[in-house]
Formats: C-alpha cells, sequence, structure tokens
C-alpha cells in the first residue's frame, strides 16, 4: 500500500494514536452521559433504569439491584483496580 496514503510510522505511532483513541472515548461518553442525565427525570417517571454509565457498571457488577454474582462483580472490580493503579502508578505488569 505505498504510495496510497497510509503511513504505519504515523498511524501507528503511540503518541498519536492513545490520545486520538482517548479523545474519542471522552466525547462519546460526555455525548452519551450527557443525554442520559438530561433525560433522566423522564426515564425515572416511566419507569425505566438510569442509563448513565455507572447504573450500567453497577447493574453490570450485579449491585443495583443486587443479583446473585455481586460477591464476583465485586472482587472482579476490586482486581481490575488492584491491576490498574499498580500498572499506572508504579509501572507494574508492563510490556
Amino acid at each position: 500500500m505505498s504510495g496510497v496514503g497510509f503511513n504505519s510510522e504515523v498511524c501507528m505511532n503511540p503518541n498519536i494514536i492513545w490520545p486520538v483513541v482517548t479523545g474519542g472515548f471522552l466525547v462519546a461518553f460526555g455525548v452519551f452521559e450527557a443525554l442520559a442525565i438530561r433525560n433522566g427525570d423522564r426515564d425515572r417517571a416511566a419507569g425505566k433504569p438510569s442509563g448513565t454509565y455507572t447504573a450500567w457498571i453497577r447493574r453490570t457488577l450485579g449491585l443495583d439491584p443486587a443479583r446473585w454474582w455481586r460477591p464476583i462483580g465485586i472482587a472482579g472490580f476490586a482486581s481490575f483496580m488492584v491491576w490498574f493503579f499498580g500498572h499506572i502508578l508504579f509501572g507494574i505488569w508492563n510490556a
């Protein structure tokens, strides 16, 4: 694909790609979270669960409402947070 406009050195440069990916996630999160917050009162009045990201995570982990997998969700989330903080703050478990 040489000469077609694809430059793998630029496209795969982590100093370019990760800020772009992170920015895209933040914009998408902001749009959907703002819509969920804006429509929250109407949805709750209709008996629908909250559409925010936090509410979805709590439902997925089995926290709200309480589900049988709640202990597994709590352990999984706690394990992820231990790994994430060790990885980011202290640079352990890096490739």
